[in-house]
């Protein structure tokens, strides 16, 4: 779970609106810490998602293009083989 203090900032901010003045947000705050105490709830705007890769690759650039990548490939639930690839 996400620090309280996180969970309190997602109720209290409106996001990305113009802030007139920085004691709005700090005041928002604390009468949200009020409102909830210490389990506030998910806000019903708030959302994401939950990815699961069965694939990941990293690429690391090296000279002459020469890069080295590095290929996980999830093969059950738990575990991952690992291969090198040509650049």
């Amino acid at each position: 779970s996400r620090p309280l203090g996180n969970r309190i900032g997602a109720w209290a901010s409106l996001q990305s609106q113009t802030l007139d003045n920085r004691q709005i947000l700090i005041d928002r705050v604390a009468a949200k810490e009020k409102e909830f105490g210490d389990n506030p709830p998910r806000p019903s705007h708030w959302g994401g998602y939950r990815l699961i890769p069965s694939s990941i690759e990293f690429w690391q650039e090296e000279v002459h293009r020469l890069h080295q990548r590095t290929l996980y490939q999830r093969t059950d639930r738990d575990t991952w083989s690992v291969s090198a690839l040509y650049p």
